[in-house]
């Protein structure tokens, strides 16, 4: 196996131990989709944002399984805490999860 398909750093690993090899390919990594990369860019914009009395938010939602979680830990892991630059204000990036509920389960709201 050459590996002529696999990308320089990749095919690096074809030279080392099994073990090796299975850590690395059991390790989170981050696959960009059109869809993930077009909601990263619309929370960036939500960072950059100028600051004010109610500032803009965004809820994503999907079905199980979909990545939103993954979404939201590779947005965090771009936007980590540390000192800011010079002339420029600290910002946080947070994500708060929000716990579904049953439908159709003695729900009055409407649209359950």
């Amino acid at each position: 196996m050459n590996g002529e398909h696999l990308s320089p750093k990749t095919r690096e690993l074809l030279d080392k131990p099994i073990e090796e090899r299975i850590a690395h390919i059991q390790k989170d990594s981050w696959i960009p989709y059109s869809q993930a990369n077009k909601i990263l860019q619309q929370l960036e914009d939500l960072l950059q944002h100028p600051k004010c009395d109610r500032m803009p938010n965004l809820a994503i939602s999907a079905q199980t399984n979909n990545g939103k979680t993954r979404l939201m830990k590779h947005f965090l892991s771009l936007h980590q805490p540390g000192r800011p630059a010079a002339g420029r204000s600290r910002r946080q990036s947070s994500m708060c999860k929000a716990l579904a509920f049953p439908k159709n389960r003695g729900c009055t709201v409407p649209s359950c």
